[in-house]
């Protein structure tokens, strides 16, 4: 009779981790319901809701709403150097950085205008784009419009979220 080393080792490891499998199985499951859960939750939210949201969350509701919207999206955000922005997103063939701010209290500065506009260069976007759930400042505006970049406002997201919700 041959002892085969890598048949004992396997039952080992069977006995060992075949306890936890149902643990492992129903971990799955939670995590799936919770991601139904979470995107049915932040594809509903409205103006409100997302005043109370995370950068994360805010920038996780826009790439649903964009692709409601019929656009490819990527999210680049929260990587290491995502270089201002968030989402890249591409309609018709023309592919527009976006950079979201979800302010509670303040304007949004002309910092995020530029940080989209270098960030656009970088993704090879033509166009660029900040939206925020709150307004900009003047310095913002007059930034934004010298070098053609987009701003959506709270009113502007409002009407987006009307029309495709």
């Amino acid at each position: 009779m041959q002892i085969n080393i890598a048949q004992i080792i396997l039952q080992s490891i069977v006995k060992i981790f075949a306890p936890f499998v149902p643990i492992f199985f129903l971990l799955i499951v939670i995590m799936t319901i919770w991601s139904i859960y979470r995107y049915y939750r932040l594809s509903n939210s409205q103006i409100f809701e997302i005043d109370k949201m995370t950068g994360k969350e805010f920038e996780d509701r826009l790439a649903i709403l964009f692709r409601k919207l019929g656009y490819a999206v990527r999210v680049v955000g929260n990587q290491k150097g995502d270089y201002g922005v968030d989402l890249v997103i591409e309609k018709d063939n023309i592919k527009t950085a976006v950079q979201a701010k979800c302010y509670k209290k303040w304007l949004v500065g002309e910092d995020a205008v530029r940080e989209v506009y270098t960030g656009k260069n970088y993704y090879d976007c033509q166009e660029g784009m900040v939206i925020t759930n709150n307004y900009y400042s003047k310095m913002a505006r007059n930034l934004a419009r010298a070098n053609n970049i987009k701003l959506w406002d709270r009113d502007d997201l409002i009407k987006s979220l009307l029309i495709k919700n």
